[in-house]
């Protein structure tokens, strides 16, 4: 009998998308492995914060593997938060409304790596640009609100 997965999606920081959890789980059972022993090494402070909670942007682990029964071993993988996470309204039966998880989900969305780097690739072009003939005026960087 299948569970039903609490954590249906993570986010990638380092691409700043979302990502279902069964499109991850649909990879080989070879790359699974791979991005469990990732995981873990943000766990550890090994590397940086990488899939994480969509909903609390806390980090995850990734369990499961291979069953007994080869043919099911798809429907045993699934995401966890770790123990000393702070609370999650997904992590516990709780008394949250998918409309409320929603809302602490996209509180304050963080930009991803990829589009901060864009922000001060256009800010540098536009300082370069600063001595030919159509001058910039002012250049700033928008900060996240």
């Amino acid at each position: 009998m299948r569970s039903r997965r609490t954590i249906e999606e993570v986010q990638d920081l380092e691409s700043g998308t979302v990502i279902q959890a069964d499109e991850i789980f649909q990879k080989s059972f070879d790359e699974l492995t791979i991005i469990r022993s990732e995981l873990e090494k943000a766990n550890q402070g090994l590397r940086d914060k990488w899939l994480v909670c969509s909903v609390c942007g806390e980090n995850v682990r990734m369990l499961g593997g291979k069953s007994k029964r080869e043919s099911a071993r798809s429907k045993n993988w699934h995401f966890a938060h770790l123990h000393n996470s702070n609370d999650c309204p997904i992590k516990t039966t709780s008394r949250y409304t998918k409309e409320d998880i929603n809302r602490m989900k996209y509180r304050g969305a963080t930009e991803s790596v990829l589009h901060v780097d864009l922000k001060n690739k256009i800010a540098q072009g536009l300082y370069l640009n600063q001595t030919s003939k159509q001058q910039v005026s002012s250049i700033n960087i928008e900060k996240t609100v």
